[in-house]
């Protein structure tokens, strides 16, 4: 009798039609896993050192603009009889801006071709890893887990992070420069007048903090409701000859709706909480432009300051606040990527197969004789499958075994085959205990015809070897 797929608890099918659902996670440890990204990211250090220089020269450009608009509006002077220009002055200092900004431009493409690559060879580097990570798991993980769900790992959660990558990574370090390098100029012109301005920033830092706390939630319940609805549509597909059979498939479109609509309400307070970030900051950050501009003009009636500063001053104000800004209205997607990477780093995590086997064994050499001796094993603890088993096997015989659904059968071949350990008892080939045998040459001996037919993208020689 052909092998059936592996049991689990009650005789049920993990991998298949009627497995076991994907359990809601918990938000994991977000430092670790962003030191993890990172790692990955520092991988390519020469395209992210390229990044970061690309990205001071931007910045440098950018702060050098309003300092040259606060000298191109100085040469203009004003009294009660007249006004003065020095057109020459004005000439070049427009000249000199002209150029900051075809500059800007420039490295600006460039940081954008930098941070594609980056994007780009990061998930390679970590799309390549999950897969060797897959392909060493041992049986009993793929059967406990949705299918649907670990494929969702590979093409979701990778792909939410090659999008956060290309998009995000360039507005973090432009932000983090941006903010040192105006807080010290701003500094430099007027002390008193920066701490007027950035009296807003704590308002910023409380608001931002409480809609981080409900966003991270939802964006990482939304990911683990994507994977099930994968999982969901996987396992229909694959089990619909028998949905079908039985008339099942209103009760299919009805669970299904079911999933969707809380994936549709989650996403709704994902999106919410992401969105109205950005107006939040926006708000904080006008109402530093007022504050600027009111005291800003005391100031200059005061001859603290010129008319001049105060442009330059509102003009890197709003460079203080727009990366902020700009993290903000991104921190969804950055949210996203953080629940999708702790989502690739568990499978990565996951406990693969060892293998300790270290006997001499050749296939060539295999005679047959199969021996099961005093075998305990069940899947979960408190379902017991097979107890005190006893069965000789000798070389040349065919035998056929005979049960009920989840009376063992499948399960004898799992415990040849080494997919899962006995709990007690021994296994011998040819006298040999399997588990002195390594693994790959144990299986390389056994030869299975499974009842359910896989087609490899291959050669029908190949898919028959």
């Amino acid at each position: 009798m052909p092998p059936m797929p592996p049991m689990g608890p009650g005789g049920r099918k993990p991998g298949g039609p009627h497995g076991a659902r994907l359990t809601m996670e918990k938000p994991k440890d977000a430092k670790n896993t962003l030191k993890k990204l990172i790692g990955y990211i520092g991988r390519n250090r020469y395209l992210f050192f390229a990044l970061i220089g690309v990205m001071l020269i931007i910045t440098l450009l950018n702060l050098a603009a309003p300092s040259i608009q606060q000298i191109a509006i100085d040469c203009i002077t004003l009294t009660k009889k007249k006004t003065s220009v020095d057109f020459g002055a004005l000439g070049r200092t427009l000249i000199g801006l002209g150029a900051v900004y075809l500059l800007s431009s420039l490295f600006t493409y460039m940081q954008g071709i930098f941070s594609a690559k980056l994007s780009q060879f990061t998930v390679r580097t970590m799309r390549k890893d999950l897969f060797s990570s897959l392909v060493r798991l041992p049986i009993k993980y793929l059967d406990t887990h949705s299918h649907g769900d670990i494929m969702s790992r590979m093409t979701n959660d990778v792909e939410n992070i090659s999008t956060t990558i290309s998009q995000s990574i360039g507005s973090l370090i432009s932000g983090v420069l941006t903010i040192v390098g105006t807080v010290v100029i701003m500094l430099l012109y007027s002390p008193l007048l920066t701490l007027i301005s950035l009296s807003t920033v704590f308002l910023t830092i409380f608001v931002s903090g409480v809609l981080t706390k409900y966003m991270k939630k939802y964006f990482i319940k939304q990911q683990v409701l994507l994977g099930e609805i994968n999982g969901e549509v996987e396992e229909m597909v694959v089990g619909y000859r028998t949905v079908v059979s039985y008339g099942k498939e209103q009760d299919a479109v009805d669970k299904f709706e079911k999933m969707s609509n809380d994936l549709k309400k989650c996403g709704i307070k994902a999106q919410i909480f992401g969105g109205v970030m950005g107006p939040c900051m926006n708000v904080i950050s006008n109402f530093g432009f007022i504050l600027i501009a009111a005291f800003g003009g005391w100031f200059a009636i005061k001859g603290f300051i010129t008319v001049g500063t105060i442009q330059a001053f509102i003009l890197y104000s709003k460079q203080f606040s727009r990366p902020i800004n700009e993290i903000a209205n991104q921190f969804a997607n950055i949210q996203t990527a953080i629940a999708g990477a702790e989502r690739i780093f568990e499978v990565m995590d996951a406990d693969k197969e060892t293998d300790e086997g270290t006997a001499d064994f050749e296939v060539e050499n295999v005679k047959g004789d199969i021996s099961f001796k005093h075998i305990d094993f069940s899947y979960v603890p408190e379902k017991q499958v097979l107890k005190d088993l006893d069965l000789e096997v000798k070389a040349g015989q065919k035998i056929a075994i005979v049960g009920a659904t989840g009376s063992g059968k499948t399960t004898i071949v799992n415990l040849l085959t080494r997919f899962y350990p006995v709990d007690s008892g021994e296994i011998t080939v040819d006298g040999q205990s399997i588990y002195d045998i390594p693994k790959d040459k144990l299986r390389r001996s056994i030869a299975i015809v499974l009842q359910d037919t896989v087609l490899f993208k291959d050669t029908i020689e190949q898919n028959i070897r």
